[in-house]
């Protein structure tokens, strides 16, 4: 159904229509959904479907318990971590971790970080690759700043230390970001979250208590954010704390077993 939906392209007036019937009569075919969070049961409650057909299977991300299982020296202590990646041993990290397009809103997070004028205990670690990495970094060396650090893509194995060593991460996503997979990647690590409004995950980063949300519209929100969480240490620990817990449900084997349970097996 999802495929189908996306595959229609841009939600002119006319394709929201054709969404809207085309859901509407797939409902009468289905007898039971599974839902991975709090914007997905609404999607599926605006086209029709019942509340009482809805089965709950949190949205796993991520098999970093197997890996680490598997060979505990991926997971590097903070001296090695810094040296690896030329980064400072004595600073406490904010992480984006993403592709450099205007959906993913990198330079939006660049922006805001040079606006907040955190303490010099911060840095910014920005990984991935796309078309507004140069630019970034060309706005970077223009405002010579030292206290950010940009890298290329990192594999699943490399992000275990990243999230490890990272007291926050930061998803600015500008469009549609269905759920937000590196956050509930973060979130196993015990990363706070500063969310855009328009991540799917972030209704329940407020619900459960592991970070804040700010409106897209509003960048003085994020801005506010930054500032609120690398001065509050308590209230950054709590999110910490929280998110910890919370990343529990993020791993493929408690989804594993919410399945099973559904199916009776």
């Amino acid at each position: 159904m999802r495929s189908i939906s996306y595959n229609l392209g841009k939600k002119s007036l006319l394709k929201k229509i054709i969404r809207f019937i085309y859901y509407r009569f797939a409902n009468f075919f289905i007898d039971e959904y599974w839902t991975i969070h709090n914007l997905n049961e609404k999607f599926f409650l605006d086209f029709g479907a019942k509340k009482n057909k809805f089965i709950f299977i949190d949205h796993c991300q991520g098999e970093y318990s197997k890996l680490l299982n598997t060979n505990k020296n991926l997971l590097l202590n903070k001296e090695e971590f810094t040296n690896k990646y030329d980064l400072p041993n004595n600073k406490k990290f904010i992480f984006f971790g993403g592709r450099f397009i205007k959906r993913k809103n990198p330079e939006y997070l660049y922006d805001a970080f040079i606006e907040a004028n955190l303490s010099n205990d911060w840095f910014l670690i920005m990984v991935g690759n796309g078309e507004l990495k140069a630019k970034i970094e060309d706005k970077n060396r223009f405002n010579k700043l030292e206290n950010i650090k940009f890298l290329d893509f990192q594999d699943q194995k490399s992000l275990i230390n990243f999230f490890n060593y990272s007291e926050i991460l930061v998803l600015p996503s500008e469009l549609g970001d269905t759920h937000g997979n590196i956050a509930a990647e973060a979130v196993q690590f015990g990363c706070a979250l500063i969310l855009s409004n328009m991540v799917g995950l972030r209704t329940e980063c407020i619900d459960n208590k592991i970070g804040l949300v700010f409106d897209i519209e509003k960048k003085n929100e994020l801005v506010d954010h930054l500032r609120l969480l690398t001065n509050e240490n308590k209230i950054l620990a709590n999110f910490q704390k929280n998110a910890f817990e919370f990343g529990k449900t993020k791993t493929p084997e408690h989804a594993a077993n919410l399945i099973a349970q559904s199916l009776k097996l």
